[in-house]
C-alpha cells in the first residue's frame, strides 16, 4: 500500500524496482525458514520502492480462504488497518488478495478508496492510502 503524497524517489522507476529486485533476493538467499524470509522480503520490497505497508497473504485450503500472514509497516507502530487486515480472510475474487489469488496475475489498483472491490477501502481512506499491488507467490514440491 502506498500514500497518496508526492513521491518520495528522486531516483528513476526502474532503478527501484531493480532496487527491490536485489533487496528480494538478498532476502531469500541469507534467510534459511519461511518465518524469517517473509519479513525480509516484504520489509526490503517496501524501502526499496518506498511503500508504506505490505501484507503476506497464506491459503487456509480447508476454509479456501486467504489469511494475512505477515505485515510490515514502515511506522513500525500498528494502525487500524493493519489490525484489520490481520483479522480479515479473503475468498477468491474478494478484495485484492483475492482477485490476485484467482486470477493467478498480479493486480493494481490506482485509488483503494474509490474500488468498489476493496473491503477494507474505509481504514485506508481514514490513514490516506490509495494506490495498492498484489502479485501471487506459488510454491512447488
Amino acid at each position: 500500500m502506498q500514500r497518496q503524497k508526492p513521491s518520495r524517489a528522486k531516483e528513476p522507476a526502474a532503478f527501484r524496482r531493480l532496487a527491490a529486485q536485489h533487496a528480494a533476493t538478498q532476502a531469500l538467499v541469507t534467510r534459511l525458514s519461511t518465518a524469517d524470509v517473509v519479513p525480509a522480503v516484504l520489509r526490503a520490497v517496501c524501502e526499496a520502492l518506498h511503500w508504506d505497508e505490505a501484507a503476506f497473504w497464506w491459503v487456509d485450503r480447508d476454509k479456501n480462504v486467504l489469511f494475512c500472514a505477515d505485515f510490515w509497516r514502515s511506522s513500525g507502530s500498528t494502525s487500524e488497518f493493519e489490525t484489520v487486515t490481520r483479522d480479515m480472510t479473503f475468498a477468491p475474487g474478494v478484495g485484492l488478495p483475492g482477485r490476485v489469488w484467482m486470477s493467478g496475475t498480479p493486480a493494481w489498483i490506482p485509488d483503494v478508496v474509490k474500488d468498489r472491490n476493496f473491503p477494507r477501502a474505509p481504514y485506508a481512506a481514514r490513514e490516506g492510502l490509495h494506490g495498492a499491488f498484489g502479485f501471487p507467490v506459488t510454491l512447488t514440491g
